[in-house]
């Protein structure tokens, strides 16, 4: 699988995994897909929508094990600057 194709398959889980914790509409994923871009960590919209980031190509390097845990700990960690948990 190509770095592309591992990084459109996260950014598919993230947005998964976000559903899945009841947060969809609450907390946005804002994928960074390589070092060249630079965003803020946490952004709120206007809508109050929390928006967080991730470096992909440090994202797709993870096993599968690690990936999970990965991408529930940034969201938990976006949960809780945003004051949902």
């Amino acid at each position: 699988m190509s770095k592309t194709e591992k990084n459109k398959e996260i950014v598919k889980m993230v947005d998964e995994r976000i559903k899945e914790l009841g947060y969809k509409g609450k907390l946005e994923f804002d994928p960074i897909p390589n070092t060249f871009k630079r965003r803020n960590h946490f952004t709120t919209k206007a809508d109050g929508t929390g928006v967080f980031t991730a470096f992909l190509w440090q994202m797709n390097t993870l096993s599968d094990e690690e990936l999970a845990k990965d991408i529930d700990d940034r969201i938990g960690e976006a949960a809780r600057h945003f004051g949902l948990k």
